[in-house]
């Protein structure tokens, strides 16, 4: 049968982490904080060699930088609320651009699927289309408009 592991939050470990630095055994901060010995000891050993114990993310580094994707973000939500909105290839290219400064190398729809889910305000649309009749725009649409403003 696995074990499943726990995970600690980067608090948990630095208090644990000075408890046993200011003079605590490492068995009476396991009793404490219910953090087993192997753990604790292999925090204290990683702090003594100069690396934090602190949770890092997993997986591949990433394209873009945080203040990158988020500069990205704002840069969608603007053009949103100025009216142009951008789809998904405007916001993949951008996105490209970006990246190649930093690593040359592009941005492909992987990322553009994971942005959007890290960033619930964004959302994939897809354009309707507006008949022609909805879409022309007269010059008595403007004065009844117009004049039922004047109105109000």
């Amino acid at each position: 049968m696995t074990k499943i592991r726990q995970g600690y939050t980067n608090e948990e470990k630095r208090t644990a982490f000075q408890d046993v630095r200011s003079g605590s055994k490492v068995e009476d901060v396991h009793k404490i904080r219910n953090i087993s010995v192997r753990t604790l000891n292999r925090w204290v050993n990683a702090a003594e060699s100069g690396k934090t114990p602190d949770n890092k993310r997993r997986g591949p580094s990433l394209h873009l930088t945080p203040d990158a994707e988020t500069s990205i973000y704002e840069w969608v939500i603007a053009r949103q609320m100025s009216g142009f909105p951008v789809g998904r290839q405007v916001v993949i290219r951008k996105a490209s651009e970006v990246a190649m400064l930093t690593d040359n190398q592009g941005i492909r729809d992987r990322w553009y699927r994971r942005s959007i889910t890290r960033h619930p305000a964004l959302t994939i649309r897809r354009s309707q289309g507006v008949s022609k009749s909805r879409d022309v725009v007269t010059n008595s649409d403007v004065v009844t408009l117009f004049w039922s403003l004047g109105k109000a």
